[in-house]
């Protein structure tokens, strides 16, 4: 099993985690591990080795069951996939977050 130190409530959190379930994948979320106000969250740790920046987590999390096909079956679809992620990311996500976060209660509690 994988842990994934996030804060279970970010939208960010929800990217791995819901990629983790399309692959069968059980991906641990551990109390407390979006508390600390240093460091880089998520952070995927995995049998060999860390990795940090949620679209990254999703991505090698959506290459983990190939027969799965949610990255995929070839590296043309990979790219294809790849450019709608990108594309949702920066033309949908940044700008929606301009909008929406400044009216959110805020997830972290910083001392």
């Amino acid at each position: 099993m994988m842990k994934l130190y996030a804060h279970p409530d970010d939208y960010k959190t929800k990217k791995a985690l819901i990629a983790a379930q399309y692959v069968g994948l059980e991906v641990a979320c551990p109390k407390n591990a979006g508390e600390a106000a240093t460091g880089r969250v998520p952070v995927l740790e995995t049998p060999k080795g860390c990795i940090f920046a949620s679209g990254a987590i999703a991505r090698y999390i959506s290459r983990i069951s190939r027969p799965v096909g949610l990255y995929g079956q070839n590296l043309i679809e990979g790219g294809m996939i790849d450019s709608w992620v990108e594309f949702c990311t920066h033309e949908l996500e940044v700008p929606l977050c301009t909008w929406v976060l400044p009216v959110m209660p805020p997830v972290f509690k910083m001392s």
